[in-house]
């Protein structure tokens, strides 16, 4: 799937019935399959495209359209899909999906029609008047502290360099994330530069 994100820079995994609908093409990097049907178990997407488009939209919970507002916002921005303007004038997104030797197992699903009916309640009230491509993982303080103390952990686990995150100094962050600092008479702002700059702590903010 890999090389089939590179070069259209997301892309989608075709289950039988996306292939059968694309007899007519092999499905493959050199002539994906074109469905109007999502799946959304698996997903391939290049650099990129996540620069441009960022992450899910964090206002959805739980379960129910999250990956169908994700892959259209994709293939507004010209990645693994086409948006074609039909005969009546309504405009329809196309997706890009390929073979893959991938196996799934069926499981039961966590989903149901409450947390569905929810997240469409939320796309149609918040998220579609949401005109932006991108999309920050988090939409609140303590979703943006739970991300990044999750992608450190992950980083420093597998030895991956943390990244520097260019974003304005905010001091009740620091102070919830690095709480060690309340034992000293320091301001958050203070102590990040007397000390966080050098220690690395700057990567959390």
């Amino acid at each position: 799937m890999s090389k089939y994100a590179i070069k259209y820079g997301h892309i989608n995994y075709a289950f039988p019935d996306m292939i059968e609908e694309n007899v007519d093409r092999r499905c493959d990097s050199i002539e994906p399959g074109i469905t109007r049907k999502l799946g959304g178990p698996c997903i391939a997407f290049s650099h990129p495209a996540l620069d441009e488009c960022g992450y899910f939209d964090s206002r959805f919970l739980k379960f129910g359209h999250e990956h169908t507002e994700f892959t259209k916002r994709l293939v507004s921005a010209g990645y693994g899909g086409i948006n074609r303007l039909e005969k009546d004038g309504q405009a329809t997104d196309y997706f890009f999906v390929v073979r893959s030797d991938i196996l799934f197992a069926s499981v039961t699903s966590t989903g149901n029609d409450i947390d569905i009916a929810n997240n469409a309640r939320i796309w149609n009230e918040v998220v579609s008047k949401d005109g932006s491509l991108f999309r920050s993982p988090w939409s609140t303080l303590p979703q943006k502290i739970e991300f990044l103390a999750e992608q450190r952990q992950i980083a420093e686990r597998y030895q991956f360099p943390f990244p520097f995150i260019q974003a304005p100094f905010d001091e009740v962050a620091y102070g919830t994330i690095f709480q060690d600092i309340e034992d000293t008479s320091l301001s958050p702002w203070r102590h990040f530069v007397a000390h966080g700059l050098s220690e690395g702590r700057n990567r959390l903010v």
